[in-house]
């Protein structure tokens, strides 16, 4: 699965991207997962899916670092994207 967003202008650390699974729909979600991406200018991630989950729900946020503090936007709204 690849996940794009695209590049924030503004002056940014970085991207996160929470991501869950669920096995069909309306089925319980069977993880959660955040996966940090530190590179500002990069603007999409490819993630190994499992043949098991059939249902994905992505969010993605920016964060920035500075004095010693990390400081996030928002969540996104979720995109649901289904394997066939």
């Amino acid at each position: 699965m690849t996940i794009k967003w695209k590049k924030v202008d503004h002056q940014v650390s970085g991207y996160q991207i929470a991501y869950t699974a669920a096995k069909r729909q309306g089925a319980k979600i069977r993880y959660a997962d955040i996966t940090e991406i530190k590179d500002r200018n990069r603007t999409s991630k490819t993630m190994r899916i499992t043949s098991t989950y059939v249902r994905y729900m992505v969010w993605i946020r920016v964060y920035k670092k500075t004095g010693g503090k990390t400081y996030y936007s928002e969540w996104s709204d979720f995109v649901e994207a289904w394997r066939d």
